[in-house]
């Protein structure tokens, strides 16, 4: 038996926008302008999220983030792959599970208009 079945594209559309609707509303979904770090360094990235607020280290409770860039951005993924809890995905990735897995979500701003413009389509 094969026990697996499909959603539709409309309703995964709608899961994922309520599940960052409810990131927004518990002010958890943060925006920042962009990502220019230069090189990639670990440091510059945990002092990025520092600075928004998000708690950052191993003793840091719910201290999980997804970073949400727009494309392909090999400095950004450098930077923040060696932080622990911290997973980076481009908007095409962009998923419920993640969204609901992570209690912090922070997107770029061009993150954040690709990524309207891909849930506002029909």
């Amino acid at each position: 038996r094969d026990y697996e079945f499909q959603m539709n594209k409309k309703e995964r559309r709608q899961a994922l926008c309520a599940a960052l609707s409810t990131r927004r509303e518990e002010e958890k979904l943060l925006v920042v302008s962009e990502l220019d770090f230069g090189t990639a360094k670990t440091s510059a990235a945990v002092q990025l999220l520092k600075a928004v607020g998000i708690p950052v280290g191993k003793k840091a409770k719910g201290g999980k983030t997804l970073v949400v860039i727009e494309g392909k951005d090999e400095v950004a993924e450098k930077s923040f792959r060696n932080i622990e809890g911290v997973k980076v995905l481009s908007v095409d990735g962009l998923n419920v599970y993640d969204v609901l897995n992570h209690p912090y979500v922070v997107f770029t701003e061009a993150a954040l208009r690709a990524a309207d413009t891909k849930l506002a389509a029909k």
